[in-house]
Parts: C-alpha cells; sequence; structure tokens
C-alpha cells in the first residue's frame, strides 16, 4: 500500500473515531442534563477536560498524517474544516 494510500486509510480511521465521539457526546450530554446541579458541574469540568485531550490528539495524528503523505498541515485551518464537516 503507498503512503498516501496509508495515510488515507488512517484519517478515514480518524474521522470514524471521532464521528463516534461526537455520538457519544451528544447521548452523555442527555445525561448529564437530568443530573443535579452540582455534581453535573463538575462531570462537566471533567467531560471538557477529556474533549480537549482528544482534541489535541486527533490533531496531533492528523499532523503525523499529513505529513507522512507529504502535505503540510495547519492545525487550525484544518482543525475548523474538520468541525464544519457535516456528519454523515
Amino acid at each position: 500500500m503507498s503512503r498516501i494510500n496509508e495515510a488515507k486509510s488512517r484519517e478515514e480511521s480518524v474521522d470514524a473515531h471521532l464521528h463516534e465521539a461526537e455520538d457519544e457526546m451528544a447521548t452523555l450530554r442527555g445525561e448529564v442534563r437530568q443530573l443535579p446541579d452540582g455534581e453535573r458541574e463538575e462531570l462537566e469540568a471533567d467531560y471538557q477536560k477529556q474533549v480537549d485531550e482528544c482534541s489535541s490528539s486527533v490533531s496531533l495524528l492528523y499532523e503525523e498524517t499529513w505529513h507522512q503523505a507529504g502535505r503540510p498541515f495547519n492545525s487550525s485551518g484544518e482543525e475548523k474544516k474538520l468541525l464544519d464537516k457535516p456528519a454523515p
């Protein structure tokens, strides 16, 4: 498999994981809304920390994938494209 095909395959895999995480996020938000305020705020803060860590990991994976494919990667621009991309 060529490096470009390999990079595209990894990119598709990351996209799939991102969509799974988005679905899980929507489910968890619904559950959190039903919790008492104090517990909800604590869980929301913890969850946001996890989201931030996940976003950083995804960004690093994309950067690595693009680098291996020999394409420049602009993390802020590419991240915006990913976030604006509609879910399948």
